[in-house]
Order: C-alpha cells, then structure tokens, then sequence
C-alpha cells in the first residue's frame, strides 16, 4: 500500500498548500489595505467588512493548513500501522516455515534411520539432498572426495535407489501436492 491511498480525496496536498498561500496573501494584502485606509480617516462601514474579510481569509488558512498537517500525520500513523502488520505477518510465517522444515527433517531422519545409516553417513546424505556436490560435502566433512562417494555409495545401496536423481525424487514427490 502506498501513502497515496491516505491522500485527502477534495484537494491533494500540493493544491492544498496553494490555496492556504493564496488565502495567507489575501489576508496580508486587505490587512495592508485596512492599516491604509484607516491611516485615510474612511469609514467603519469600509473598514469592518475589510477586517472580516482578513479575519475569514486567516481562519482558512490555519484551518487548511492544520487540515493538511493532520491528514499526513494520520496516513504516517496508518503506514507505520501496516508495516507492524506486515512485520508480524512474515514473522508468523518465518516460525511457521521452520516449523514445517523441522517437521521435514525429522521425517527424513526418521527413513534415513529405517534404512540403518550411520551417523556420517546421515550427515552426507542430507547434505546431497541439498545440492551440494561430492567436493563441496568433502570440504565441509573435511575428509576426502573418495570417502564422501564412498558414503554416498553405501547411502544409495542401503536404501535401494540408483542414485542422487532418485533420492531426492525419493523426499520430494510426496512434499508437492501436482
């Protein structure tokens, strides 16, 4: 949502800074004239009607002025009120998403285990099913390639599948519902 949608719907708040600036300099301008024609000696039947006119001039100003000041404080308050929203929103997701991810490893874990893996070999397997390549998992274990396609072997002959392709196929076509 954007500060627009707060945005006053009679004058925008560019058109209202206008009108109060025109309503100020009307006020300035009849003041300036009433100070000079009661410096002329003229009447109250000319003067009065020129300080009522200043008078209203002023108020509009100060009233559309305030008008406009409140409008931008009560769509600040409002954005500032989505974005907490918003916040609290992703914040609920994010636990929910670990959640489901906690709820994922501890299956996976659970058929890693029904297959009689080792622990090493637990760790490898996870870490394949992420994507990472035999050289990568080799770096993070800190051993060796051949080791790692080792326990990679034994992790495809223990569960009975070919392969990476079908072990990851083996987690991920139950998680999608088409």
């Amino acid at each position: 949502m954007t500060l627009s949608r707060y945005k006053s719907s009679v004058l925008s708040t560019k058109e209202g800074k206008i009108v109060s600036a025109l309503l100020i300099t009307i006020a300035v301008l009849t003041c300036l004239d009433v100070i000079e024609d009661a410096l002329e000696g003229a009447s109250l039947y000319h003067i009065v009607p020129e300080i009522a006119v200043v008078t209203v001039t002023a108020w509009l100003a100060i009233v559309l002025f305030l008008r406009f000041a409140r409008s931008k404080e009560t769509a600040m308050a409002n954005v500032r009120q989505e974005a907490e929203s918003a916040k609290e929103l992703a914040f609920q997701w994010q636990e929910k998403a670990k959640e489901l991810s906690k709820g994922i490893t501890d299956t996976i874990a659970a058929q890693l285990n029904s297959w009689g893996l080792t622990e090493a070999e637990h760790e490898v397997c996870f870490l394949l099913l992420k994507g990472l390549s035999l050289a990568e998992i080799a770096e993070i274990r800190q051993t060796s390639e051949r080791t790692i396609r080792h326990q990679a072997s034994a992790i495809y002959e223990k569960s009975g599948l070919s392969g990476r392709a079908q072990l990851s196929a083996f987690f991920l076509e139950d998680l999608f519902s088409k």
